[in-house]
């Protein structure tokens, strides 16, 4: 603790001095140059923030005469940030030699009142502007934070998609209703008027005649209560259909509310390593560099900062992507904030075997239960085409009245049936059958994809569950500390800059590592639960 404060106070103690060398570590050659040395972070901020301002306000090009002009301004700017961190002055000659580096809350303070005044001088100028758009962000409302249960049990109240669910089960329900419900009867009348003549053609009698049916059709014993039963196939398999939503749905809200967090974790360690090197380059380009070293050391911070900020827009890209898609799931705008609180996962083995997982997924999972009805379905469509072949009796009562000279009444029945002539039946009993080999087929294919999903997905699960026991806890913390000291002790120049990109680069690349082999875990063990239809628990999310 005590060297650490030393360090950070800018007192370089003796275990900082490399082997080999003759100069203290906060001496590095390759900072000899008196503008390369070490200067309070505010100064620095403060000047390349005021050089900026002067080149946009069109000031003179500078030339021999005014160099030591703006040496001048330099060192009472860095006068005036050490007074006001509360450093003492150590004389202007010798200033950038021997000022201590700030701390960080100290060095904080510094580069906000440097910003702060530059703005003021130089409101039209991009680094005010940049400034002044970081002001306001900070100033920006944030969402509340929402936990992964309550995200979730938003989504499945107000998903949208539901309802087209819900809307099939009653369509299947009404269909049903009409399966079982007999054919209405028909009634037929008949009108005209009925002309009598007798053997030589002389008119008998002349009046009206009309008559009035019923006909009723019959079905064969057996057909309704066929076409009920694959009416109420339907009703079963609509409603599979929304219990493999509501499950699916809930699975991906917990994939998406994780993989929100993940993104926005991912995002803060690129833009934390990304204004390490925003720092260190405006520091480099506010200073005359002297010698090749320096030269070639503010190229690598550059091309490291051009790297990281495509690395950063796609960070920002992902959190959007995933922003939206939860936004569309819970029924809200797509640009509607949300922060997701970080949830806690805890990972635990799979207790039951290989087989009993397959035992479990053939008898419960969704798919399979649904190519199983539909098997049923079409055995009963072949018995309804077979059954079809014999033809519905229709019954017509009738009664007739006709007045011509004489009242003549008709009081009758008749009986109609369809002759099977053209043997249609015969096909349609054909097409059915051929349609139930393809459902047998397709249940025999479903099986066995499910098979070998299921082994997959245990397999996969038990691989990313053994690799994220292999990372210690707490790890992602221990590198983003060894980041951060690196990149103190680079500004002292104990840290050649190799070193410097290395640990940084690792440490945004342990903190991928981390994230995505939580999220592959995640789906995996949500992807075992969904195929089997067991409560297995293999992922416990905790806000």
């Amino acid at each position: 603790m005590k060297k650490q404060t030393s360090i950070l106070r800018g007192i370089v103690p003796p275990s900082e001095f490399h082997p080999g060398r003759r100069h203290p570590a906060g001496l590095h050659p390759a900072r000899r140059h008196p503008a390369r040395l070490l200067v309070p972070l505010g100064a620095v901020l403060g000047l390349s923030v005021l050089n900026a301002a002067s080149g946009a306000a069109g000031g003179p090009p500078e030339t021999g005469a005014n160099r030591h002009e703006s040496a001048r301004v330099e060192n009472a700017a860095a006068a005036v940030a050490q007074r006001s961190a509360g450093i003492p002055d150590c004389g202007t000659a010798d200033r950038n030699v021997r000022a201590p580096s700030l701390p960080d809350a100290t060095a904080a303070t510094a580069t906000t009142a440097a910003s702060s005044a530059s703005a003021a001088t130089a409101g039209s100028s991009s680094s005010a502007s940049a400034t002044t758009a970081a002001f306001a962000a900070a100033a920006a409302p944030e969402a509340p934070l929402q936990s992964v249960g309550a995200l979730v049990a938003q989504i499945m109240a107000q998903n949208p998609e539901r309802r087209f669910y819900e809307a099939e089960i009653d369509a299947a329900k009404a269909g049903a209703r009409v399966a079982r419900a007999w054919a209405d009867p028909e009634i037929s009348l008949d009108a005209g008027r009925k002309r009598v003549r007798d053997d030589h053609g002389a008119l008998a009698g002349e009046g009206v005649a009309w008559s009035v049916t019923i006909t009723q059709t019959f079905e064969w014993p057996g057909r309704i209560a066929l076409r009920k039963a694959i009416a109420n196939r339907d009703v079963e398999l609509a409603r599979l259909g929304l219990d493999r939503f509501n499950q699916a749905l809930s699975a991906r809200a917990r994939e998406l509310a994780f993989g929100l967090h993940a993104a926005n974790a991912r995002a803060a360690a690129i833009g934390e390593v990304a204004g390490r090197f925003a720092a260190l380059r405006e520091t480099f380009l506010a200073r005359d560099p002297a010698g090749l070293t320096p030269l070639l050391e503010t190229r690598v911070i550059e091309a490291a900062e051009l790297a990281l900020q495509r690395r950063a827009t796609e960070a920002a890209l992902a959190v959007q992507a995933a922003l939206i898609e939860i936004n569309q799931l819970r029924g809200a705008a797509p640009g509607a904030a949300l922060r997701v609180a970080a949830p806690a996962l805890a990972f635990r083995p799979v207790a039951a075997g290989l087989d009993a997982l397959l035992a479990a997924a053939l008898e419960n999972n969704f798919d399979h239960r649904m190519r199983r009805l539909e098997l049923e379905q079409q055995g009963c469509a072949v018995r309804l085409a077979k059954n079809e072949r014999y033809p519905s009796v229709s019954v017509s009562p009738y009664y007739s009245d006709a007045r011509a000279g004489d009242r003549e009444t008709i009081i009758g029945a008749g009986v109609s049936l369809p002759l099977p002539l053209s043997g249609g039946k015969r096909g349609a009993v054909q097409l059915a059958e051929a349609r139930r080999r393809q459902a047998g087929a397709a249940m025999l294919v479903a099986g066995r994809e499910l098979e070998r999903e299921v082994a997959t997905a245990a397999r996969a699960f038990e691989a990313r569950l053994a690799e994220t026991r292999r990372w210690p806890a707490g790890a992602a913390a221990r590198f983003r500390d060894a980041a951060a000291l690196a990149d103190r002790h680079y500004r002292l120049g104990a840290v050649p800059i190799a070193t410097y990109l290395e640990l940084q680069n690792s440490y945004l690349d342990a903190v991928e590592a981390i994230l995505d082999t939580q999220r592959e875990t995640l789906a995996a063990g949500l992807r075992l639960e969904q195929l089997t239809g067991l409560e297995l628990n293999p992922v416990e999310i905790a806000p």
